[in-house]
């Protein structure tokens, strides 16, 4: 097993949480993390919210089927790996996942080994794609990998919604984003969402404080704005905001 590899996210969708089960588990053991969906939704959902490195699907499920997730997931990220893992045996379904943009497409009467061996041979393939350290600033680093932050060669660990909130800001700098949406984003359906974004809001800039090349900054109390000091950028949408 290649201890690297084994290091990476892998969403895995399957509705049937029994024959999942196992699987996850074997995954796991080799140092996998497994997000899991029960469902297509739920799979679209998560990989929104959580980027994985690798993608599992399986076809016949409640709501978007495979080959709808594949199609979404396809349009957004032409990168990623995503398998199908399906009891489906003809090979008109087979070329369907093919075309709709899955990189392998595998029969659930498959050994464990055998997932695991392609699961490792899509993510070597696709190593030199994978931005697994993002550089916030020359001082701060987030892996997205272990989900830890380095600030000044000291490494903190972060939770997942406090990881999943500094990689939407990184990837949207210098943007102001509503709250509401950003509660939709971390905490979707939950009517606490703004408590609980608050709180998370609080704890990341205690987190990044750091780092004083780093802002995170509210817009007339209805927005956030993560943006680095100094840009000519940022100093543009600043006039007007209010930092808490």
């Amino acid at each position: 097993m290649d201890s690297q590899i084994a290091s990476y996210s892998l969403l895995y969708a399957e509705d049937d949480q029994w024959l999942a089960e196992p699987i996850i588990a074997s995954l796991q053991k080799d140092g996998y993390e497994v997000i899991y969906a029960h469902d297509g939704f739920d799979a679209l959902a998560k990989y929104r919210r959580l980027h994985p490195d690798i993608i599992l699907l399986d076809i016949r499920m409640p709501g978007l089927d495979g080959y709808e997730v594949a199609k979404e997931i396809r349009k957004e990220d032409p990168g990623v790996p995503i398998l199908f893992l399906t009891v489906l045996s003809d090979p008109k379904d087979a070329i369907k996942g093919l075309s709709v943009g899955a990189d392998d497409y595998i029969r659930k009467s498959v050994a464990v080994e055998e997932l695991k061996a392609r699961l490792i041979s899509k993510l070597r393939n696709q190593r030199p794609k994978l931005k697994r350290i993002l550089d916030i600033t020359p001082r701060t680093t987030l892996n997205t990998i272990s989900h830890e932050i380095t600030i000044d060669g000291a490494v903190h660990k972060l939770t997942q919604k406090e990881y999943e909130l500094i990689y939407h800001f990184c990837h949207h700098m210098n943007v102001i984003h509503e709250r509401p949406a950003l509660e939709d984003l971390l905490w979707p359906g939950n009517t606490n969402g703004n408590n609980y974004l608050n709180k998370c809001i609080s704890s990341v800039r205690g987190i990044l404080r750091r780092d004083d090349a780093i802002q995170i900054i509210t817009y007339n109390r209805a927005g956030v704005m993560f943006c680095i000091k100094d840009s000519e950028e940022t100093e543009e949408k600043q006039e007007g905001c209010l930092q808490e």
